[in-house]
């Protein structure tokens, strides 16, 4: 009797030490996943901090495009090559054909015969991106005889414009988003409208008549 006695005494004592034991490692436990789902949330945190970043970075920016803009009319309609403060490369203006780089840009648009002469055949182009004005009105000049099987060159009226605008500059944040931009706003704008042979006028002074000439239109 007194050896079962004992060994009861000592089960309940191993048994109690067990649980105390067990408790603790129970609470040791909870306290290293508390631990772990603190470093993964830190974690978590780091990772999302580049997403965030571009995320911020991918805004919405406005650039300088080229859009085919096209109206209807109640006697048909019309399509045009105009410059447009566009975002992203989409607009509700038209169909962009290009974005521009900084550089000079130039519109052209020449008409060509008389209506006594059986009609008037007209022609326009707009080109961009380009490190000078001649350069520009070269191109334009080349561009609107490619469009329209050479015409341009052979002009009896033409009115064409010129300027200048760089990325740095404010004009561009302060034109109308999905609207054609007026070349006026930009920097050195330069226009001439003359009939051919090219001759200084009000409406094309004298460094704008060299400048067409220049330019092929003698």
């Amino acid at each position: 009797m007194t050896t079962h006695t004992k060994i009861n005494f000592n089960t309940s004592v191993h048994v109690s030490t067990f649980l105390m034991s067990f408790k603790k490692s129970m609470q040791l436990l909870s306290q290293a996943r508390a631990c772990a789902m603190g470093m993964f949330l830190i974690a978590s945190a780091l990772v999302a901090l580049p997403v965030m970043a571009q995320t911020v970075s991918a805004q919405p920016t406005k650039v300088l495009s080229i859009v085919q803009v096209c109206k209807t009319m109640s006697r048909g309609g019309g399509c045009r090559l105009l410059f447009v403060a566009t975002q992203n490369q989409t607009t509700s203006a038209g169909n962009i054909h290009s974005t521009c780089a900084p550089g000079w840009l130039a519109y052209l648009s020449v008409e060509q015969g008389t209506v006594e002469q059986g009609g008037v055949n007209r022609g326009e182009a707009v080109v961009c991106g380009y490190i000078d004005a001649a350069s520009a009105l070269k191109a334009v000049v080349k561009a609107c005889n490619d469009q329209n099987l050479g015409m341009c060159s052979r002009a009896s009226q033409i009115d064409t414009k010129w300027a200048f605008w760089s990325d740095k500059s404010p004009v561009l944040a302060s034109l109308q988003l999905d609207q054609p931009a007026d070349l006026k706003s930009f920097e050195q704008y330069q226009t001439c409208q003359s009939a051919i042979p090219v001759s200084a006028s009000s409406t094309c002074l004298n460094p704008a008549a060299d400048a067409a000439r220049l330019a092929g239109f003698k």
